[in-house]
């Protein structure tokens, strides 16, 4: 019998990550590619799409016309009015297979779980929470009306918000702020423009690069930056509490992004919840999102058992 073939994409923010999955649950190809699917945060996610198609296949003995099969997350992808944009990064003329097209957290979620109860938080370029209930069906953060502010640029919106309302100014927090805004006025403006601009593309990028900084002197005993990466623990704390009445016993959380990884941030993040007598434990993520929507591929092509399973997380790693 010929094994029928799985395209499974992960479009973030940042980056896009494809692979290749043999019904079998043998990876064909895997690739990651500088550039996302995400229309806010990207200026041409359908192009970044069709290189990545280029890129994966290359190499391997498939034409796009064998794909029995796609699967991808995408970044902003949630509510039906995103379907149009969302439809449009895979509507190629070789492509024409049927296609699953979810949230980049569902299948984040499955690469964790796969198939088991537990809450995930995404931290990285941007911010999500979800968990599975029992009958199948997502359940996502803003369903419940909150929005986790746990995102890269977040860290950097919380140091400049304490920053500017702090009158006790450190020479560390001084030296940190100089930085990110002699970085933001290389490309953009000022700090304190920037603070009153709207939410941009621009923006957004910019502060989720400065990120990488705010980290970095909180481990240098600035006050203003370690209190920016507690708000962002906080903010985790909080969305897991308002998870945990959909759950009738301790539960599993896992935490991916390169924000919700930092081990500065776990650390507060554990002892806010041991603050509230949160006692879930925290398991690591083994298996890239990727994972997960070649699961949901091989589910939905029928070929799923423990065996493919085990395959399919052997072919992998992070």
């Amino acid at each position: 019998m010929k094994k029928r073939l799985i395209l499974a994409v992960d479009g973030g923010g940042t980056n896009t990550r494809l692979c290749l999955v043999t019904s079998d649950g043998m990876m064909v190809h895997h690739i990651s590619i500088v550039g996302g699917t995400h229309p806010g945060k990207n200026s041409d996610p359908k192009g970044n799409i069709e290189r990545g198609l280029d890129l994966v296949l290359q190499g391997t003995s498939y034409q796009m016309e064998e794909i029995d099969q796609v699967v991808a997350g995408i970044a902003g992808y949630n509510s039906e009015e995103d379907r149009e944009w969302v439809d449009d990064l895979f509507d190629f003329p070789s492509l024409s297979c049927s296609k699953i097209l979810v949230n980049d957290a569902i299948i984040a979620y499955e690469s964790v779980f796969m198939g088991q109860a537990g809450l995930l938080t995404i931290s990285g370029t941007g911010s999500n929470m979800i968990i599975q209930h029992e009958q199948g069906e997502y359940l996502f953060a803003k369903d419940l009306g909150f929005y986790a502010k746990c995102a890269s640029r977040h860290l950097t919106e919380n140091m400049l918000e304490v920053f500017f309302s702090n009158r006790r100014i450190t020479p560390v927090d001084q030296e940190l702020f100089n930085i990110l805004d002699k970085k933001a006025r290389a490309v953009e403006m000022s700090l304190l423009q920037l603070t009153k601009q709207p939410e941009s593309r621009v923006r957004n990028k910019l502060f989720s690069e400065l990120a990488p900084f705010v980290t970095e002197y909180a481990r240098k005993e600035s006050p203003i930056a370690n209190q920016a990466c507690m708000m962002v623990a906080q903010a985790i704390a909080e969305g897991i509490q308002l998870f945990s009445p959909y759950f009738q016993q301790p539960f599993p959380i896992s935490i991916v992004g390169s924000v919700g990884q930092d081990a500065l941030i776990q650390t507060y993040l554990i002892l806010q919840l041991q603050r509230e007598g949160i006692t879930h434990p925290i398991i690591p993520a083994c298996q890239p999102p990727v994972v997960g929507a070649a699961m949901i591929g091989l589910r939905h092509l029928q070929c799923w058992n423990e065996e493919i399973r085990d395959r399919l997380r052997s072919s992998f790693s992070v």
